[in-house]
């Protein structure tokens, strides 16, 4: 179901993870992504190079203007029937940018706490234990683009 911003649900975790299911017919909508099971980390990098000069006994550094999204990876319950888990298998055969949204334990969608970005799918791995019968999925999510932290817009 799409969600209004304050009104998600809280997984386990006290986080929110939500996709937009239909990118190219309602952008911007957010869906909550169920049975999620791990932590999903979200992290920037900027790049260094070292550039100490010969004799200098103390390194000296140049840190990169560019920040770097890195890729976002979690697992999750894969249930067949949830039409998000379906449209998450489905963006990644079909190669789809979407959005992604994660609010955090004191977030309130989409000024607090939350960030906001886009891009694909470059994992899905879909793992069936041999005790309990669920499905389980590993995904990796590459985010490509400008992105939105804490109601900032970042490009």
């Amino acid at each position: 179901m799409p969600v209004t911003p304050g009104t998600l649900p809280v997984a386990g975790h006290a986080a929110i993870h939500a996709i937009e299911v239909d990118p190219s017919g309602s952008q911007g909508v957010f869906t909550t992504v169920p049975e999620v099971t791990s932590s999903i980390d979200w992290d920037t990098t900027r790049e260094k190079t070292v550039i100490t000069p010969h004799g200098a006994g103390v390194s000296s550094n140049i840190v990169s203007q560019v920040i770097t999204v890195n890729d976002i990876s979690g697992e999750m319950t894969f249930k067949h029937a949830n039409t998000v888990h379906a449209a998450m298998l489905n963006h990644y055969l079909n190669k789809v940018q979407f959005g992604w949204m994660m609010v955090g334990p004191d977030g309130t969608a989409p000024s607090t706490d939350t960030v906001i970005c886009s891009g694909e799918f470059t994992t899905f791995k879909k793992m069936a234990p041999a005790r309990n019968g669920e499905y389980k999925v590993g995904f990796v999510f590459t985010p490509s683009g400008p992105f939105k932290a804490n109601g900032v817009i970042y490009s």
